[in-house]
């Protein structure tokens, strides 16, 4: 065999060296125009003062207790409204958290307690944006539902009113953590594995409906990464998703424990009761017309 052909064999079964693309960068220029509009749509509500609607109870009854940062930890072993053993306990210490920091800077003015409700509002969005480029969609997608999500009326009580934030704030928790979920489950890095693990706990500590987090994660995982159904980074997160419910949960019982009004079957009951309401929620949506801050199902309509 001749040199020239043996060399030409041995170069046919050189195999090719794996190449390390860079990632595809995202460009964040539409998110930075959305964020500007919203920006502009919500200034007013820095001039808007408190509406003595909870937010009386949550932050001016408690100013005392808001402004010193020795209640930090405090904050976990109560409900929001600061009424321990209450009948309608809500566990949201991260909203209570807000408030403090809000109340260093502003004391019982408004005005600051607006804009961090914008900001907050400002890194949902973000997180959203980020999170529809992840699921691979079109950037003119990303970019109509990111500003779609960011201005639609219905979530309008989720910035102008100050308690309102505590929706916005579930909304960044949980994004955040379907984000990093999605990036493990492609990278397997640890670091990755960790921030999932924090924003799944700060989710949990936020607002309860946080708790829908795991069936609607492990479901897109059933669905879209139907590879990952059984493999041991999954495994890893629900073991994750699980440790952090059971610490919520801990926490929660020991400073609420069975004063809250919520029970397994009050939950179903309600659930049977209101299932009709996904449908006006839809509607809403839709048609964004007669809307309510606070809708009740019996008074409201499409």
């Amino acid at each position: 065999m001749s040199k020239k052909r043996r060399k030409k064999q041995q170069l046919n079964h050189v195999q090719p060296q794996p190449q390390n693309l860079p990632a595809e960068k995202i460009n964040f220029t539409p998110l930075k125009w959305i964020l500007f509009i919203v920006f502009v749509i919500y200034l007013p509500t820095l001039f808007f003062d408190f509406t003595y609607f909870d937010d009386n109870t949550l932050i001016l009854n408690n100013i005392t207790f808001l402004r010193n940062l020795g209640n930090i930890f405090a904050a976990f072993q109560m409900d929001v409204f600061h009424l321990p053993q209450h009948s309608a306990s809500y566990y949201r210490p991260l909203l209570t958290l807000s408030f403090m920091f809000d109340s260093l800077i502003s004391n019982t003015s408004a005005w600051f307690y607006h804009v961090s409700n914008i900001l907050i509002h400002m890194l949902s969005v973000s997180s959203l944006f980020i999170l529809l480029k992840k699921l691979n969609y079109s950037q003119k997608l990303v970019t109509g539902a990111t500003l779609l999500f960011a201005i639609h009326p219905v979530l309008t009580q989720a910035v102008a009113w100050i308690p309102g934030r505590n929706d916005s704030l579930a909304a960044l928790f949980v994004f955040t953590t379907f984000i990093f979920l999605i990036t493990y489950l492609k990278e397997a890095k640890t670091r990755d594995l960790w921030y999932y693990l924090l924003f799944t706990t700060l989710a949990l500590f936020t607002k309860e409906t946080a708790l829908i987090m795991g069936p609607i994660f492990y479901a897109y995982i059933f669905l879209f990464e139907p590879k990952k159904r059984f493999a041991k980074e999954t495994f890893i997160l629900a073991s994750g998703w699980i440790g952090s419910l059971l610490f919520w949960f801990i926490l929660r019982q020991l400073a609420i424990g069975s004063a809250s009004g919520y029970t397994i079957s009050t939950i179903l009951q309600s659930g049977i009761n209101n299932w009709p309401a996904v449908f006006l929620f839809i509607g809403k949506i839709i048609l964004p017309i007669n809307l309510s801050v606070l809708p009740i199902f019996a008074d409201s309509n499409l």
